[in-house]
């Protein structure tokens, strides 16, 4: 495993069988509920396309084919659903859930991508906290993203109507970053730490693999947890694939190892530092468990 200066070496004990299944894609715009093991039953919002990842960034280990080449990304965005369209489509999918008795713990902005690459973010996530406090729902608006469109104010302001934000960060240096997460646009880490720390309770989640891609020792690094710090997170999220990956050879690693760094990570950063690794039947952890039809999925009664 390469390692760059300041960085910790964490070693790995067993290997592994690698075993992984393929996530589908999401489809509706409003979907599941899906058991996710860091927020519960989550009742997802995909603004993005049924049908494909629509993404700024080409991670290594997504669940979800490699998008797009980055010159078709404006094409894909003139072809999105947008605003006043959304709205009823949300508030009947989030209607129907009630209506067959579903148990969701959060609504959950994420789908085929990062949403945060559609232009009605701020407007789609300001309805549908104003439907979640009409229909008397004391749930959290959440959202996954990797903050990208972190120097746009417009972004800022729809972070802000969200209730819990989880962003992703998967190393503390600029080549770690750039072979794991191949960004399609310029980000800086520094700059998007700072800008997103101006937020408050802020959720780091990393992704920590080895094999074609290692992050290992960038994650265990000072330089990753003073990103940490400047994002003024109060959790960070460590946890490893349990979908197949895009891309072949990007491997899981053990828990113990993610314990490990944890470990490290404790003694640097002053937000809660957690080990997500839970055990599913094939062996590996399941932060999400896909349901093909969401009435008959375990979060949601059947149809009377």
């Amino acid at each position: 495993m390469k390692t760059l200066p300041g960085q910790t070496v964490v070693s790995p004990s067993v290997e592994p069988t690698i075993s992984l299944p393929q996530l589908p894609y999401r489809h509706g715009v409003v979907y599941g509920p899906i058991q996710s093991r860091r927020i519960g039953w989550s009742l997802g919002v995909n603004l993005l396309p049924q049908d494909h990842r629509l993404c700024t960034f080409d991670c290594m280990y997504c669940q979800f084919p490699s998008p797009h080449r980055v010159e078709a990304l404006r094409h894909e965005l003139e072809r999105l659903t947008r605003v006043p369209e959304l709205y009823p489509v949300i508030e009947h999918g989030i209607r129907q859930r009630l209506t067959h008795r579903a148990r969701f713990d959060s609504v959950s902005f994420v789908g085929n991508g990062d949403p945060s690459v559609h232009p009605d973010l701020f407007q789609v996530a300001q309805f549908t906290r104003e439907l979640l406090a009409r229909l008397g729902l004391h749930v959290p608006l959440t959202i996954f993203t990797n903050a990208v469109p972190y120097a746009d104010p417009r972004f800022i302001e729809a972070l802000r109507v969200f209730d819990q934000r989880l962003i992703k960060l998967d190393a503390g240096d600029e080549r770690t970053f750039q072979e794991i997460n191949k960004p399609r646009v310029d980000v800086d880490l520094e700059d998007l730490a700072d800008s997103i720390g101006q937020l408050d309770g802020i959720i780091v989640q990393t992704m920590v693999v080895r094999g074609r891609t290692d992050n290992r020792a960038s994650i265990a690094s000072a330089r990753f947890a003073g990103l940490v710090r400047r994002l003024h997170a109060s959790e960070l999220q460590l946890t490893t694939i349990d979908k197949r990956p895009a891309y072949s050879g990007v491997l899981p690693v053990l828990e113990d190892e993610l314990h490990k760094i944890a470990n490290l990570l404790r003694a640097r950063v002053d937000a809660r530092v957690k080990v997500f690794y839970q055990d599913c039947p094939s062996g590996f952890p399941s932060d999400e468990v896909p349901c093909s039809d969401p009435w008959t999925c375990p979060g949601v009664p059947e149809k009377p």
